[in-house]
């Protein structure tokens, strides 16, 4: 439950010190537990390895410093990719960071995806969505409507930025769910019809494939 206490079953609060005025913005499970804040990022995990996370034994480490801006992350794997602080977290994020463990440095990092594509995100990122299926795509909404995106294949050490105009609109929100035949990506697209501005809710049609 919610109930503060030393139990396994009680809430856990923990005040992180961080040195100046902060707040969590975001956090993602996976092996640790990851909490984003506007002034770094956090590793969440108990005291000690193999042990269950408990009011008791709770304790947040700061790996890097970047910060991160208003706009949710997305987890692929172990990775956590999140949009950069620019100013205030309230701006739209003009690089996109890839928070994961190094095992030679035996550390987490933050590592810039968008460094030698720093034109990509344009007027900054306000929103991100994930699509799994046919490919793995990291989408990012700019704050001017259009659509950037990332073909991300870290295995095989493939980041592939690439950025997508839909014609006659301009992109409000995005988000993705599983659809028939993958991981469909939802738009709400503001368009002018007949001198009147709508707003549609659009599906985003499947890229060229092999044909047999």
């Amino acid at each position: 439950d919610f109930t503060d206490g030393t139990k396994d079953a009680n809430a856990i609060l923990y005040r992180v010190t961080s040195g100046q005025a902060d707040v969590i913005r975001w956090l993602s499970a996976g092996r640790v537990l990851v909490a984003g804040s506007s002034q770094g990022e956090y590793v969440v995990a108990a005291s000690t390895p193999n042990e269950a996370l408990t009011p008791s034994n709770v304790k947040a480490t700061l790996q890097t410093t970047y910060g991160t801006s208003s706009a949710n992350p997305v987890r692929i794997g172990q990775a956590v990719l999140y949009p950069q602080r620019r100013g205030n977290p309230s701006n739209a994020a003009h690089k996109i960071r890839e928070f994961s463990y190094e095992y030679a440095a035996d550390q987490f990092n933050s590592v810039d995806l968008t460094v030698v594509s720093e034109h990509i995100t344009g007027s900054g990122v306000t929103e991100m969505a994930y699509q799994l299926e046919p490919d793995s795509i990291i989408w990012g909404l700019r704050a001017d409507g259009t659509l950037c995106a990332c073909t991300y294949e870290r295995a095989q050490e493939v980041v592939a930025w690439h950025r997508h105009t839909i014609a006659g609109g301009t992109v409000k929100n995005i988000g993705v769910i599983p659809g028939t035949a993958g991981d469909d990506l939802w738009m709400v697209v503001e368009r002018t019809i007949n001198a009147t501005t709508v707003r549609y809710v659009e599906l985003l049609g499947a890229a060229f494939g092999d044909t047999d």
